[in-house]
């Protein structure tokens, strides 16, 4: 590994809060944590909550002595959908997927997302897990986000 684990895990967490752009016209998050708290846990008046984990890692040797490390994390996301206000959960969910997007989007755009250099490449990559809050008014999206470090 070319950078130390905590450095990569501070460098990801920094970056997708870029996603909480509070008068940027992006997603604005309640709360923006490492860790996970269920979301019985977490109250309506905290919501959206945003939660980043890492549940894997993947190494693979590719030359003799040279390893190349996935870490996958998952970024979970509690929001509650009041029907009251007319807005659909889908409508809410779709604006914090954009705003997730955009957070990782490298700059210049269509480049690796380098996380400042510490890595190779961050990137969304899997099933999104989305439960618009159909059935009540707690909502849930699970966000997988692999990293690429090593060679």
């Amino acid at each position: 590994m070319n950078n130390p684990r905590e450095a990569i895990s501070e460098a990801l967490f920094t970056q997708l809060q870029k996603a909480d752009g509070t008068g940027t016209g992006q997603f604005e998050f309640e709360s923006f944590e490492r860790g996970l708290k269920s979301w019985g846990s977490v109250p309506a008046a905290n919501q959206p909550a945003a939660f980043l984990v890492k549940w894997k890692e993947s190494l693979t040797q590719v030359n003799l002595g040279l390893t190349v490390y996935v870490l996958d994390y998952l970024l979970v996301i509690y929001l509650q959908v009041d029907p009251s206000t007319g807005t659909v959960g889908e409508t809410t969910c779709n604006a914090i997927l954009d705003a997730l997007d955009l957070a990782l989007q490298s700059k210049p755009p269509y480049e690796k997302q380098s996380l400042g250099g510490l890595v190779i490449n961050a990137w969304i990559e899997g099933e999104v897990m989305i439960d618009t809050g159909i059935l009540d008014q707690q909502a849930a999206i699970f966000v997988p986000i692999k990293v690429r470090t090593g060679a």
